[in-house]
């Protein structure tokens, strides 16, 4: 639980999302998902972060048609 303040009441999730591009490279992110809960615990917003900082060459080569593995 992140918070209980007078808010609504959120929770974090944390996972690496094992992604493949269109060509075959590999491309694994972190992803946060950030839930906002009513007071029954249901997922009223949700809120999705990607750091995709580290896949960005590949996908940049891949679109410009090179490849980054070379």
């Amino acid at each position: 639980l992140v918070s209980t303040d007078d808010s609504a009441p959120t929770v974090a999730f944390w996972f690496d999302f094992d992604w493949t591009l269109s060509d075959g490279t590999p491309a694994p992110f972190s992803v946060v998902d950030v839930a906002e809960l009513d007071l029954e615990a249901r997922i009223q917003h949700l809120h999705i972060v990607y750091d995709t900082d580290p896949i960005r060459t590949a996908w940049e080569a891949q679109q410009a048609g090179g490849n980054p593995r070379s």
